[in-house]
Formats: structure tokens, sequence, C-alpha cells
């Protein structure tokens, strides 16, 4: 189910990634985070006053806490700057970061998009 791809299989594959770029020695320069998940329940006929607390404690565990899941494992791996051996110009010496990108549902009503637009 993609709420066990979430729960299980997503922390073990960064934490094999994490061990993977640590043996090569390798920096990440940027994390993009761009996921969204319901349960099909929760988008089906209804309003938003209609999702159940299951439904909306798997959207938002999906939807929102992946991204701090993702940058927790990200963060060792992350490029520091002009602390990075690796980088020598200074031109190059820029810090990694973190995007986190929505739609539109986050930011007005959206018809038939229920639990996902609030």
């Amino acid at each position: 189910s993609v709420e066990s791809l979430f729960s299980e299989r997503l922390p073990a594959c960064l934490s094999d990634i994490n061990q993977q770029s640590k043996q090569k020695q390798q920096r990440l320069d940027a994390l993009i985070h761009s996921v969204a998940y319901a349960p099909p329940d929760a988008m089906k006929d209804g309003t938003l006053l209609d999702t159940s607390r299951e439904s909306f404690t798997v959207a938002h565990d999906v939807s929102s806490y992946s991204l701090i899941l993702m940058a927790r494992h990200a963060l060792p791996m992350m490029s520091t700057g002009s602390d990075d051996d690796d980088n020598e110009s200074s031109d190059t010496n820029t810090s990694a970061s973190i995007t986190a990108l929505s739609y539109l549902g986050a930011t007005r009503a959206v018809p038939n998009y229920n639990i996902m637009g609030p």
C-alpha cells in the first residue's frame, strides 16, 4: 500500500542512500519534495467535513511528514558550501537547499479536491 511505502520502505531506502553516499563521499546539492497522497475514499463524493480522522492522518503523514523524513535523511549528505572539500572555487561555494513543491489546492478551494486542498 502507499501508506506502507512511506512508513516502511521509504525510510529504509533513504538509509541505504545515506550509507552509499558516505562510502562514495558524495554530497547532495538539492532535495526536491513533491509528494501528495490521500486515500481514495477521502477523494470521493462529499466535502472536507466528511473526511475521517484516519484518512486525514494518512494524507498528512504521506504528503507532509515525508518532507521531514526525507530532510532528516538528506541532511548528513547535503553540501554545506565553503566547508566542502571538493569546492575549491568561491563561485561554486553554495549551500544545499530543500524545496517543497505544492499544488494550487494548497492556496484555494478546488472543487472535488476534498482533503487535499486545505
